[in-house]
């Protein structure tokens, strides 16, 4: 997991057997961030949405697996937020 900017961070999965896994674990990630939690004694809530793409066979470039991923966010950004939307 790293930070890109403000409140952007980009999660690599590698290994996975079956792209399936990625929606569950996307799923799991929004759940987990549903729950409020606290900070300097106040209770604070944040929305989670994800845009997800997974690298083509043969896809070198890590800036067009990023493109796709972002196009994919700002799908879900305008449909709504709380959820994820995995683009192939």
């Amino acid at each position: 997991m790293a930070r890109l900017a403000g409140d952007e961070f980009v999660i690599i999965l590698e290994s996975l057997k079956h792209t399936g896994d990625v929606g569950l674990v996307a799923a799991k990630i929004v759940v987990a961030m549903e729950a409020p939690f606290r900070i300097f004694n106040e209770q604070r809530a944040v929305s989670t949405s994800m845009g997800i793409a997974a690298r083509r066979p043969g896809e070198t470039e890590g800036a067009a697996l990023l493109q796709r991923t972002d196009a994919a966010l700002y799908k879900v950004k305008a449909s709504g937020r709380g959820c994820f939307l995995f683009e192939v």
